[in-house]
């Protein structure tokens, strides 16, 4: 994919995948730093945040052409939208 990319050309990949393991990691280390509890940590709040818009990007059609088909969104257009 990274060679058609590198032609010019549009790429579509799986964000939701690479998000979600993303957001588990980022809250797993938080968890081990112990420094707030999840209800007042900022990071938590933050990623529980990016979950659900990705989530509905997704549920609303505006995921990306792997997952929506041909008229899904590519890479760049998902992360603009």
């Amino acid at each position: 994919m990274d060679e058609a990319r590198l032609r010019g050309e549009e790429t579509s990949l799986n964000p939701l995948g690479l998000v979600e393991a993303l957001i588990g990691a980022i809250q797993h280390a938080e968890s081990l730093a112990g420094r707030d509890s999840p209800e007042e940590s900022r990071i938590i709040q933050f990623t529980t945040v990016m979950r659900k818009i990705i989530h509905h990007l997704m549920a609303t059609g505006r995921g990306t052409r792997d997952l929506c088909g041909p008229s899904g969104l590519t890479t760049e257009e998902f992360v603009e939208a």
